[in-house]
């Protein structure tokens, strides 16, 4: 818990000198890689409902999957799809972010485009509301740390923040993740 509380304290003091956010720690980098073109090669299952790609990653492969209910993302061959979210035409950002420390992977930050219905609507009308998905790389499996609302100020920076701050604290299966500004809701199963 104490872990937790310096992490944010961290977060806050970093927001609240921005200039000191952006200096990286000794030994940090970040990469970017594609979420489609050359880098990614896609194939249909269950009869054609579901389709996936299977994009190159830093240190892993980065699978995505697009369904009609259902979108997600995994890393790792062995990495199990985490909590998805209902997919626009859209589905994902064009880029992953790869945190790295002395040049192995510790977290990554994408763009998630999630449908959203609207129920009090009088018609069916529905939007997109875009996510940055902070995920902790933890050995063969990850785990989301944070889901951060796009359409906040310097929502990108916030998103790495967290991730550097809280992915040696942050423990998959044990924390939940962080809600900054009003995300749109995923599907925990």
């Amino acid at each position: 818990m104490t872990k937790k509380i310096i992490g944010l304290a961290a977060i806050a003091c970093s927001l609240a000198f921005p200039a000191l956010a952006q200096s990286s720690a000794p030994g940090r980098s970040v990469v970017y890689t594609d979420t489609s073109g050359k880098a990614c090669k896609s194939h249909i299952q269950g009869g054609g409902e579901i389709a996936e790609w299977i994009c190159k990653g830093i240190g892993r492969e980065v699978y995505l999957i697009d369904a009609i209910t259902r979108g997600g993302v995994a890393f790792g061959k062995n990495g199990e799809h985490e909590a998805g979210f209902v997919p626009t035409s859209d589905f994902v950002g064009k880029k992953i972010e790869w945190r790295l420390q002395d040049g192995r992977p510790y977290a990554t930050i994408y763009r998630a485009f999630v449908h959203i219905e609207n129920p009090n609507a009088t018609s069916s009308k529905a939007s997109t509301k875009q996510v940055l998905v902070v995920t902790k790389l933890d050995g063969d499996g990850a785990c989301h740390m944070a889901y951060v609302d796009a359409s906040i100020k310097n929502a990108n920076a916030r998103a790495a923040e967290i991730a550097d701050a809280n992915f040696a604290s942050f423990e998959c299966g044990a924390d939940k993740p962080l809600q900054v500004g009003n995300p749109a809701p995923f599907i925990f199963h």
